[in-house]
């Protein structure tokens, strides 16, 4: 299984080739919604038609940076480590709507 980058060149033409299983999902600057659905077009019509999967890593944070997940574990405090990552989640979900 391969992951390419968004950014990756010639990405189009190895996902229309199936040769690609993901790609970022969570991209700056990027209309995702658009990027997946055309990304998820090309890759059903590879020969084997199977559908790409999409990722963001935002694991310690996404335009709000938080401490790594070790740290974090660290604190003994679940109820901020839960409200950490509930914020993380917001913004990469609302990247297009704020304007990133």
């Amino acid at each position: 299984m391969t992951i390419l980058g968004g950014n990756y060149k010639n990405l189009s033409d190895y996902v229309k080739k199936g040769l690609v299983g993901g790609t970022n999902g969570v991209l700056p600057g990027q209309d995702v919604y658009h990027y997946t659905l055309k990304m998820q077009k090309l890759a059903m019509q590879s020969p084997l038609n199977i559908p790409m999967f999409f990722m963001g890593d935002v694991i310690h944070g996404f335009r709000t940076i938080f401490p790594v997940p070790l740290a974090m574990a660290c604190s003994w405090n679940p109820n901020l480590i839960r409200k950490a990552d509930s914020i993380a989640a917001v913004e990469a979900y609302f990247t297009k709507e704020m304007g990133i």
